[in-house]
């Protein structure tokens, strides 16, 4: 569809109502399809809220009256992506499935896109001379469009033949990419963009499709913006999900260097100055080359950092700023300055001559781009990555907020049942003149609770003698308290990793789920963020009919664990059968 220009030629694009899909079933029909060169690649239904109708019933249209035998609709088909859409709200999948088909949330945000807000859309303002807009019409406008959609089409859509699954951005992943290729193309290198991504956001998949875009972006002279594209995660194992979802984006071989755990630091530097167009590494490899890296010099690089709140502020990497940076003006700027005589030669010499250069690569630097990846930066991420406002303070490029997430399904809400000391201390002051409740278990049990927080390990109890209790609100009689033993509440889950990652085999979880539809994606989602954290290649499934179908699968699968996901009414039904 695109020419040498880069403009798309010979793209024949239709818009059809109404339109009729099944032999068997002549009457039935879809309301809109795109079709391009006659074939039908998106497929919406709509409903009217106007008229007492809304997506869910679009969504239950698509499961219950839509069947995904129909040669259409089969994955990888023709239908590439089918939407149900109102004039509030936009859901989408990729795959059909009868009563199991997965919709995901196509919007922009409460707030807008790529701002601080929950679910939804925001309220329309603008008006067309044919009335007012749809808080939707974002769809039509900014993503079916004609050059939009091809675009899409052309560098977005990605389909993975084995699996025979189909990967289309959501809305939030389409907009980062975006608004920061466009900036890159206006502004060039040498600018930092924080990237507040919640998790649930489709991380990998959005630094895959930006780390493509980087690579194969030109200026106006014809010229690459950026000879390489390194994307850095500061685990020591290289995380398999981003490995994976890089290398399936890769539609060339050789494109993608891998820097993993079979390979050296000496590969880093083989990659880096053979100008390898995308390279996957680990930050801790950066310390062992910094002072071999030689050929940079009138080179530019983009740097996608993944979890750029923890990983950004050490040694490493410094080190690797002082590899990829063009010191030459730095180094002009400070011999100017002080007077001295410090070169790229003297990195050897003396220690002097060693912080002088180390200093010159803090900074910006005109040949490299950062791109940081964070859900939860710090003030110093904001500082280091953020884009500066007029008053002074930083605010991250692009937001996908963990409330968003949280309100969408994808994270659990982990403050639903918090609970402050105010609270229980009021609590336990009602209950001295209820005599339906037992005092006495009542105060200890709050009290405990209140003794056990692990902020009271470190703060209040390392170290110290058994006390007696003052509080005579909480105790009848006088209660001499132990001393409590300091723990960290995450090593348990740091021993996991690390015993995990020194395993000869990666352990497989599986999830199984089955029933409610909400429940189980939900707790799908949660048990797939824990176990990939902590070092699982997880297997996450659409859901299955019976138990004995998802027994089978996992067996299949070789998983060592199974994890039943479904509702709390049905956990007591598949729960048995299961094992």
């Amino acid at each position: 569809f695109i020419d040498k220009t880069g403009c798309f030629v010979a793209g024949i694009c239709q818009f059809i109502r109404q339109w009729h899909y099944s032999e068997k079933e002549p009457a039935k029909s879809v309301d809109i399809v795109l079709q391009v060169n006659g074939i039908p690649l998106v497929a919406i239904e709509l409903k009217d809220e106007l008229k007492g109708q809304t997506v869910s019933q679009a969504m239950a249209q698509w499961m219950s009256d839509r069947s995904p035998k129909e040669d259409v609709f089969r994955v990888n088909h023709r239908v590439l992506v089918f939407f149900a859409v109102d004039l509030s709200n936009v859901y989408m999948t990729t795959k059909l499935a009868a009563e199991d088909t997965r919709f995901l949330p196509f919007n922009q945000g409460s707030a807008g896109a790529g701002k601080d807000g929950g679910a939804g859309n925001p309220p329309a303002k603008e008006c067309w001379k044919i009335g007012p807009r749809a808080k939707t019409d974002y769809l039509w406008h900014d993503v079916l469009q004609k050059d939009s959609f091809l675009d899409i089409l052309n560098k977005f859509v990605n389909a993975n033949i084995k699996e025979k699954t189909v990967l289309f951005p959501r809305y939030h992943q389409l907009d980062v990419v975006r608004k920061l290729v466009a900036d890159v193309a206006k502004n060039g290198s040498g600018k930092s963009y924080l990237v507040q991504h919640s998790a649930g956001s489709g991380k990998s998949n959005s630094i895959a499709w930006i780390a493509y875009r980087l690579a194969s972006l030109f200026n106006a002279e014809n010229q690459p913006v950026f000879n390489s594209v390194i994307v850095v995660t500061d685990r020591r194992v290289l995380d398999k999900q981003l490995q994976d979802t890089m290398k399936s984006f890769n539609p060339m071989l050789g494109e993608v260097e891998v820097i993993d755990e079979d390979k050296t630091s000496r590969d880093l530097l083989a990659a880096i100055e053979n100008g390898r167009r995308i390279i996957v590494s680990t930050l801790q490899k950066f310390p062992v080359i910094f002072k071999d890296v030689k050929k940079v010099e009138g080179k530019h690089f983009a740097i996608i950092v993944d979890e750029a709140h923890s990983s950004q502020t050490g040694e490493s990497a410094a080190k690797m700023k002082y590899a990829l940076a063009d010191l030459k003006s730095a180094i002009a700027e400070y011999n100017a300055e002080t007077g001295k005589n410090v070169s790229m030669a003297t990195l050897d010499g003396d220690a002097e001559a060693q912080l002088a250069l180390l200093m010159c690569a803090h900074g910006k630097h005109a040949n490299l781009s950062y791109f940081a990846f964070t859900a939860t930066p710090k003030d110093v991420t904001l500082d280091m990555f953020g884009t500066r406002q007029k008053n002074g303070s930083f605010r991250p490029f692009h937001t996908y907020s963990m409330r968003q997430a949280i309100e969408e399904g994808f994270i659990h809400d982990v403050l639903a049942y918090y609970t402050t000391y105010k609270r229980c201390t009021k609590i336990v002051k009602a209950i001295a003149g209820n005599p339906l409740v037992p005092i006495h278990e009542t105060s200890k049990a709050i009290q405990k609770y209140k003794n056990l927080h692990p902020k009271n390990f470190i703060e209040k109890s390392e170290g110290k003698t058994p006390l007696t209790c003052c509080c005579k609100s909480c105790c009848e009689e006088e209660t001499e308290i132990p001393a409590i033993k300091t723990t960290r509440l995450a090593s348990d889950f740091e021993t996991l990793r690390l015993t995990t990652e020194k395993a000869e085999k990666t352990p497989v979880a599986f999830m199984l789920t089955i029933g409610n539809l909400a429940m189980r994606q939900a707790r799908a989602q949660f048990s797939c963020n824990f176990l990939a954290a902590a070092g699982y290649k997880v297997v996450d499934n659409l859901g299955f009919k019976t138990v004995e179908e998802g027994v089978d699968a996992a067996l299949a699968a070789n998983a060592d664990i199974v994890v039943l996901c479904s509702s709390d009414d049905e956990y007591a039904e598949y729960a048995v059968p299961a094992f």
